[in-house]
């Protein structure tokens, strides 16, 4: 009777705990009553999302007993978030949504990013979960809890330079956009996070998607495609300011300010940030500056924004990493910089720097020619120009294509000297797409990009033990790289 008793309450607690519910209903116009298939529906702070049908309808399986938020979205209509519903058995829910009086951000969104009928392993941040992670550390440290992602600091306190793995593969084969624009370096294929310090802060929501994903209107990617949106219609005046201090000396303080919406069409938004930090490594400093400021006119037919960035970093030379053979003894020792005196005794060039800055200049036009069809063009321009100083010790002279020096009868062929390698810069181009949704179940997307590339490299030796060879603004060094693509 035991045993019985026994195999009954635990058979009951297993249906318990195995039990899945189902959320279905509908999405129609508030107006009119109208169906509207192709609507966007998500559980919130969870992956789970669908697409309603044709006649309206969606299903949302595998839910178990709790309460859950649901975020509606459907392009010309207001948005819904945080939908409650509680779920202790099959639930059906009727939602209707206001048409939208003005032209809505999520009509460019649309054509750039993976849907939950797109086939793709993909996860997104709305700016909700960005706030809850944004510590001030670089944008990869938001992504670190995300499927298959692996992210690293040289600095080892998430300031600084970082760097990005998805799946194993590194940034260079990670295609990054911005409002659809390239971010990754026209050379390398990086992305240097360190030029855009607290971006984070204004950034309304990432999508990551894992492997080959959409490319749309961009460079492939083979590794994944990280896509980040900062334009989003905040239509309510708001200002806000945040200071933290952490470990290693770190602080963050980022003041934002925002208009709303004025006389139903204009809004601005603004972003001043500075960061710094010594970091966990030896000598790994970082004093990084930012602004954000962005400017749009909402039609009823259409966008037009303008948006203007900036980040300055100078941050202290991390990127040795720590030897293997110092980790027993000193697992924060960095190198970088290290050189002797005349009795040969160790000392670290306090200047050992990394000196960069970015500025970016994007417009975005979005026209609608009718609920099917719509249009997107935005033009962009990146100036970039900076340098890292390295001190050298005991370099040869016929490195940098200079004679040996004679000193009282000996020749000296070598020398300490620092040197600074330059990079100065332009990317500009243009990302177009045109969008045509005649249902649910097709969606067609015509698209492409035009982008230059100019970037000069140069090194200069701004001071050497001895000089005598060395004329004053040399460049040892001296070349410039042109790259066109067009997609």
């Amino acid at each position: 009777m035991q045993k019985m008793l026994l195999t009954t309450v635990l058979t009951l607690l297993l249906k318990s705990v195995a039990a899945q519910f189902t959320i279905s209903g509908t999405i129609k116009d508030n107006n009119t009553g109208q169906a509207l298939p192709g609507a966007s529906i998500q559980v919130e702070n969870t992956y789970l999302a669908t697409q309603s049908n044709a006649d309206g309808s969606f299903r949302l399986k595998g839910l178990k007993n709790g309460n859950y938020f649901l975020s509606i979205s459907f392009i010309g209509y207001e948005k819904i978030k945080g939908y409650s519903v509680n779920v202790a058995n099959d639930l059906e829910v009727n939602i209707t949504l206001t048409p939208s009086a003005f032209l809505a951000d999520e009509v460019v969104i649309t054509s750039t990013r993976a849907n939950a009928n797109s086939g793709l392993a993909y996860t997104e941040l709305s700016k909700e979960e960005i706030a809850k992670q944004n510590f001030g550390q670089d944008l990869p440290f938001l992504l670190n809890l995300q499927p298959s992602v692996v992210v690293n600091s040289d600095a080892g306190a998430g300031v600084g330079y970082t760097g990005i793995r998805v799946r194993g593969s590194d940034p260079t084969r990670i295609n990054v956009t911005m409002n659809g624009i390239p971010v990754n370096d026209a050379e390398s294929h990086g992305v240097f996070w360190v030029n855009m310090p607290d971006f984070a802060s204004s950034v309304s929501s990432i999508q990551v998607q894992r492997g080959v994903g959409t490319s749309t209107n961009g460079s492939g990617a083979f590794g994944a495609t990280v896509n980040l949106q900062t334009n989003e219609l905040n239509d309510k005046a708001y200002a806000e300011t945040q200071t933290g201090i952490g470990s290693f000396n770190t602080w963050r303080n980022t003041l934002k300010v925002g208009t709303g919406l004025i006389n139903d069409k204009y809004v601005f938004d603004a972003r001043l940030s500075k960061i710094s930090s010594d970091g966990y490594i030896d000598r790994a400093s970082a004093d990084l500056r930012s602004f954000y400021l962005s400017g749009a006119r909402y039609g009823e037919k259409s966008i037009l924004r303008a948006n203007v960035f900036s980040g300055r970093e100078i941050t202290y030379q991390a990127w040795y990493g720590v030897p293997q053979d110092s980790i027993a003894t000193n697992r924060t020792y960095n190198e970088a910089g290290l050189y002797y005196d005349e009795n040969g005794n160790p000392l670290f060039y306090d200047n050992e720097v990394d000196n960069y800055q970015q500025d970016h200049y994007q417009l975005f036009y979005t026209y609608e020619f009718n609920r099917k069809l719509t249009a997107n063009v935005a033009l962009h321009y990146t100036r970039g120009r900076g340098y890292y100083e390295q001190y050298r010790y005991n370099e040869r002279f016929s490195r940098y294509g200079l004679a040996d020096v004679e000193i009282g009868g000996d020749t000296i062929t070598s020398t300490d000297l620092i040197r600074r390698r330059w990079l100065d810069n332009h990317f500009y181009g243009t990302v177009f797409s045109l969008q045509y949704v005649p249902n649910n179940k097709l969606d067609l997307i015509l698209g492409g990009g035009y982008n230059i590339y100019d970037g000069d490299h140069f090194g200069e030796i701004i001071w050497a033990r001895h000089a005598q060879n060395i004329p004053q603004g040399l460049r040892y060094y001296d070349n410039n790289a042109l790259k066109k693509d067009f997609n």
